[in-house]
């Protein structure tokens, strides 16, 4: 069976709180969870937000737990309106 996660997260932030709490809980939930092997964990987020996740070491951990895709949106996108940014990250994860 296999699941899909997604987790928008972008800007100085919002990534620090990803990195110091949410990453945390979602890692004791994926080590329990059976079918994490088969999988996915989107991160939608922009090009600066990735570099920091991916360079922190509680992303390997993630990494060797569950496959996991960055889908990259620019920072104009969500300049204007975050609002409006979420929406269309949860519509693009939705099909």
């Amino acid at each position: 069976m296999r699941f899909d996660f997604s987790v928008i997260v972008w800007g100085e932030r919002y990534v620090r709180v990803y990195l110091d709490a949410t990453i945390h809980a979602h890692l004791a939930a994926l080590r329990r969870f059976p079918w994490a092997g088969d999988a996915i964990y989107y991160l939608l987020t922009d090009d600066e937000s990735a570099r920091r996740i991916g360079d922190h070491p509680l992303f390997r951990e993630l990494a060797s737990l569950v496959r996991v895709k960055f889908e990259l949106f620019p920072s104009h996108e969500y300049a204007a309106n975050k609002w409006a940014a979420v929406r269309r990250c949860h519509r693009r994860q939705v099909v």
